[in-house]
């Protein structure tokens, strides 16, 4: 289940929200270049898998028994399957590290992206297959999983803020609701936010 972006929790009014330079031919980007929300800690379990879409593209979000969020694409560059229809968790026996693994054929992705296992192929012939999934930046605060999207693959220019920390408690019980002012947060059915 996606959850609405409530962009005023991720956005800095001082940065532009789309990258367009005025001379370049391009068309402006159709998704704004900025931290999403793609769903609640809680609905990620330790050693879950999410499949989801985010600004047209298929993702997966899975949780290693580490409890670091990884989101990758979630195609397997081996023949195609959804890695989040299927696929499950499995921590690599060599290096520790968090993997979601194909239910095709067993390839095993780390949380970067690389491939860190193939079944029958020795860790030399692996390094020269060189299979990689897009890994997003993720980031786990407020209570919800935020994932990074700029439309030319930039890094950051700017992180939500902790407006939990100080003030509020279990955001994942309340409700960011859009109605004909757009997106807007309840807490304990009052606004937060004045337009």
């Amino acid at each position: 289940m996606i959850y609405p972006f409530c962009p005023r929790f991720a956005l800095r009014y001082d940065e532009p929200v789309f990258a367009h330079n005025g001379n370049a031919n391009t068309e402006t980007p159709q998704y704004p270049n900025t931290w999403i929300v793609i769903m609640t800690s809680r609905d990620l379990p330790l050693n879950g898998v999410k499949p989801f879409e985010m600004c047209g593209k298929q993702c997966v979000a899975f949780r290693g028994g580490s409890g670091a969020v990884h989101v990758l694409s979630a195609y397997c560059p081996h023949l195609g399957a959804n890695l989040g229809v299927g696929g499950h968790v499995v921590t690599e026996s060599e290096s520790g590290d968090d993997c979601i693994q194909c239910p095709f054929h067993g390839w095993r992705f780390g949380g970067d992206g690389q491939c860190k296992r193939i079944p029958n192929i020795n860790e030399s012939e692996l390094n020269t297959v060189k299979a990689v999934v897009k890994k997003w930046q993720t980031i786990e605060k407020n209570e919800v999983i935020y994932v990074w999207h700029h439309s030319e693959d930039k890094d950051p220019n700017h992180y939500p803020k902790d407006f939990l920390g100080k003030n509020y408690h279990n955001l994942a019980s309340e409700l960011c609701v859009v109605n004909r002012l757009g997106p807007r947060l309840l807490v304990h059915n009052k606004d937060i936010f004045t337009t």
